[in-house]
């Protein structure tokens, strides 16, 4: 049994780190250098006990475009051309002790520039009710201009 968890640890750690080491291309044609696209990176999420909750960011869709689940679930980057894009982003919280998943994608107009590096953050803050919390999402750059 204890194999089992080993090749699974192996294999989930295999998945974050090709995710960390490269982004989604979103666009058509012919691999293009960093120079020459925007990469896109959602904010990794953590939880500490002491203080709360960092959630995550899934981006769900770039200018109507489904990313692949496994790409999705594993908060991969995407690549794209520069210019005006809409991404679908969506975040997973904990509330009242159980993990809930913001499905439907909130839509993020952005403006990409070649060769520059964008992060995609989220902050959950209460809403009028436990069970609805207000969620912001904002993208900035390397520099933190958003």
């Amino acid at each position: 049994m204890k194999r089992k968890h080993r090749l699974l640890a192996t294999l989930v750690a295999a998945l974050l780190a090709s995710c960390a080491s490269h982004a989604v291309k979103m666009y058509g044609g012919s691999q293009l250098d960093e120079s020459r696209v925007a990469i896109v990176r959602p904010a990794s999420g953590y939880r500490l006990p002491v203080l709360d909750e960092q959630p995550g960011v899934l981006i769900v869709r770039v200018d109507g475009v489904e990313l692949q689940p496994a790409d999705r679930d594993s908060h991969c980057a995407v690549e794209l051309l520069p210019g005006r894009h809409t991404l679908g982003v969506a975040t997973v919280i904990t509330i009242d002790g159980r993990r809930v998943s913001f499905e439907a994608p909130v839509p993020l107009d952005c403006c990409c520039e070649a060769g520059a590096q964008y992060s995609v953050s989220c902050r959950v803050s209460p809403g009028p009710t436990p069970d609805q919390p207000i969620v912001r999402f904002w993208m900035e750059d390397a520099s933190g201009r958003t």
